[in-house]
């Protein structure tokens, strides 16, 4: 962030830390998104609850850094510690919000810049890491498709197995997004509201014939602007959010004791499909990204490639394959560490793990 003002000539502003975020939700340009609003107010309840009485002239690099070791120790209402990348994204909420008080004059330049040096929470640190979300098996999703009584539930999997949208896309998919032609063989939906549009990218996803035949119900007497998914209980006129949707598949897996998977993974399922039958460009195109580095983390060909190695070089007389004869085999007689290339490792009485 470029300073406007002359060395020595940068204001210092004190406003309590309560007040700025307050103005940065109430002010900001572009509107703060309800998942994102309700993160930033528990990242500054958190700030309170360590300084409660900081503001912009106090807080600075050193106090953001007793932060980070103060949520690495904070429980959730489980008992259980945050995960590290949470934690990450509500200290970048922090720094974003002094970015803007920069922008306003509430925040000196300098404590901005400053908040900007300290690094991220690195692997390792925290005491939680939540894995890697892998794609949901075949035998998950025909599982639970076969065990699901409510058959929008089972279309709304089948529609997101095949397209790749994301939750929210599908449960706030409305009549008039769908556009469709007399004599089109493939229908485009165009959601208003997706996750990039503030960036001003538009999203549209290709609806082949099965997916032409599952929405075809859900359109019938449907005006533009009607929601296609509702509730199936309660509120029946509202859009079934993404939470109840993930909760209807989790209340099947569980009452018949099936494999989990969430929403999530359907998505991923379809990209790791398409990853690696057409490769990550196709991908990145249906599951709406803006580079291939997103679409990275669905792509599991590399992984595939490497088991591919394994069986190719086993084959008989090749180089590689040649080397096989040299490997010293432990008799299975003898235990481990009586094998002579093998050091035990004992460790000391005095360790203790930190």
């Amino acid at each position: 962030m470029e300073n406007p003002y002359p060395p020595g000539r940068d204001p210092v502003h004190s406003v309590p830390l309560r007040e700025l975020v307050e103005a940065y939700l109430t002010k900001r340009r572009r509107p703060v998104g309800k998942s994102d609003k309700g993160n930033i107010k528990k990242a500054f309840a958190f700030l309170a609850e360590l300084f409660p009485d900081a503001d912009t002239a106090t807080f600075d690099g050193e106090a953001l850094e007793d932060f980070q070791c103060f949520l690495i120790r904070k429980k959730n209402l489980k008992g259980e510690p945050y995960c590290r990348k949470y934690l990450n994204k509500l200290i970048g909420f922090v720094r974003d919000v002094f970015k803007w008080g920069a922008t306003k004059k509430l925040v000196s330049y300098a404590r901005a810049n400053e908040l900007k040096l300290v690094p991220a929470i690195q692997y390792g640190e925290a005491l939680h890491e939540n894995p890697d979300r892998e794609a949901a098996s075949p035998e998950a999703i025909i599982a639970t498709i076969r065990h699901t009584k409510e058959q929008q539930i089972i279309d709304m999997v089948i529609l997101q197995v095949l397209t790749g949208m994301r939750s929210g896309e599908l449960c706030n998919s409305k009549a008039g997004e769908i556009k469709r032609k007399p004599g089109m063989d493939v229908w485009l939906f165009e959601p208003y509201h997706h996750k990039n549009k503030w960036k001003g990218k538009k999203r549209s996803i290709a609806l082949g014939t099965e997916e032409q035949t599952i929405l075809e119900k859900y359109l019938r007497g449907k005006k533009d602007g009607e929601s296609l998914f509702c509730n199936l209980y309660r509120y029946k006129n509202k859009a079934i959010s993404p939470e109840k949707y993930a909760e209807h598949i989790r209340k099947t897996q569980k009452k018949h004791g099936l494999e989990r998977f969430t929403p999530y993974q359907l998505r991923h399922a379809n990209g790791t499909w398409i990853s690696e039958v057409l490769g990550r460009d196709h991908a990145r195109a249906q599951l709406g990204h803006s580079s291939e580095q997103m679409t990275e983390r669905y792509d599991h060909a590399d992984a595939k490639k490497q088991m591919a190695v394994i069986e190719k070089r086993k084959a008989v007389g090749s180089l590689i394959g040649n080397v096989f004869d040299f490997i010293d085999v432990p008799s299975k007689e003898a235990p481990a560490d009586s094998h002579p290339n093998i050091i035990p490792f004992h460790r000391p009485d005095s360790y203790t793990r930190k």
